[in-house]
Order: C-alpha cells, then structure tokens, then sequence
C-alpha cells in the first residue's frame, strides 16, 4: 500500500510517515503543497492524507486534484479544527473517504489505513 502524507507541519509529516513504515507501508511525505501536486501526478496513492489548511494549494485543491485525476485513491482530510467547519463539510461535499482531527493518536491512523488497504495495488502513472 503506497500512503502520501501532505502537511505543513514538518515534523507532523516526519512522524506519520516514520510510524507507518515501521509498519510496513510505502510513504511519500511533504510538507510543500505544491510539491505535493507534483508528487499525485507522478505516482498513483493508496491513500493521501491531506492537510486541510496549507498555503499555496490547500488541502481541498489537492482532493479535486485526486477526484478528478486518481478516484481510485483515497483521501482522509486532516484537520486542527473542530469537526464539522464550512470546509470539513465542503470537503465531503467533494468526496473525502475520511477524516481526523488534529491531535490524533495512531491508533486513529492505524484504524483509517486498515480500512482502505485492501485497494487496489499502487503503480507509477502511465505504466
């Protein structure tokens, strides 16, 4: 299962990403938006976290991106902000798989990737 972690907390990316590789999972990670859109064009996800609030490209941009160009992956929007706001509700509205709210405990990821790992197997774009 191939995971995107997209973040504007470095550190909050860095400790995801560490957490479920020790678990076996294929993780890419950015704390760069934009990087992040490169990254969804190149390469076919599982499942993308994506940080609702980011500057540049925000967290509902990235899962147009997805919707439109990757329906087979799945999106969990994560947020620091009580559910539901304006944007989480939006954001279902657009077709998010999932959400978590900001603190989370990994038992709370664990749950969300159980859930979706049995998709289909990941593979780089026009292979």
């Amino acid at each position: 299962m191939r995971i995107l972690i997209v973040d504007d907390e470095p550190d909050m990316v860095s400790m995801v990403g560490e957490w479920l590789e020790l678990r076996g999972y294929q993780v890419d990670r950015t704390a760069d938006s934009v990087r992040a859109l490169e990254m969804l064009k190149a390469v076919r996800y599982d499942l993308a976290f994506l940080d609702l609030s980011m500057p540049e490209i925000t967290g509902l941009e990235l899962l147009d991106y997805i919707k439109k160009n990757s329906p087979e992956t799945r999106a969990v929007m994560v947020s620091a902000y009580p559910y539901p706001l304006v944007e989480d509700l939006l954001a279902q509205a657009v077709g998010i798989d999932d959400y978590i709210a900001k603190p989370f405990r990994f038992e709370e990821i664990e749950r969300i990737v159980s859930k979706y790992k049995d998709g289909t197997p990941t593979q780089q774009k026009g292979a």
